[in-house]
C-alpha cells in the first residue's frame, strides 16, 4: 500500500495541517491495523509540528473507507464542497 500527504496552510484556522491526498490499502492486508497505523503516523507528525488539522476525500460510494474514518471519529464536513475544472473549461480560464 501507500499513502501521499502533503502540508497545508488554513488562513480560516490560522494553522498549519496535513492534507491526506491518496491512502491506498491492499486488499488482503486490509482490517489487519495497517491503516490506522497510518493515521497513527500522520497524527504523530500533527502533534510534534503542532499542526491542527488532518484532511482528506472520500467518494461517497467507498462505504469500507467511510465506516472507517468514522470508527477514528473523523468528522463528515458536509457544509463543504469539492469543485473541479479539467479539459476544455479549464483551458477556457485563459480566454477571461
Amino acid at each position: 500500500g501507500y499513502m501521499i500527504y502533503f502540508y497545508t496552510f488554513s488562513s480560516f484556522w490560522g494553522s498549519g495541517g496535513i492534507y491526506l491526498e491518496d491512502i491506498y490499502i491492499r486488499e488482503n492486508f486490509r482490517k489487519k491495523g495497517y491503516g490506522k497505523a497510518v493515521f497513527k503516523f500522520l497524527g504523530e507528525i500533527c502533534k510534534k509540528e503542532n499542526l491542527k488539522r488532518l484532511d482528506w476525500v472520500c467518494l461517497n460510494d467507498n462505504i469500507l473507507g467511510i465506516n472507517f474514518y468514522e470508527s477514528l471519529n473523523a468528522k463528515h464536513l458536509k457544509q463543504w464542497r469539492n469543485y473541479r475544472l479539467s479539459g476544455e473549461n479549464l483551458e477556457k480560464l485563459c480566454d477571461l
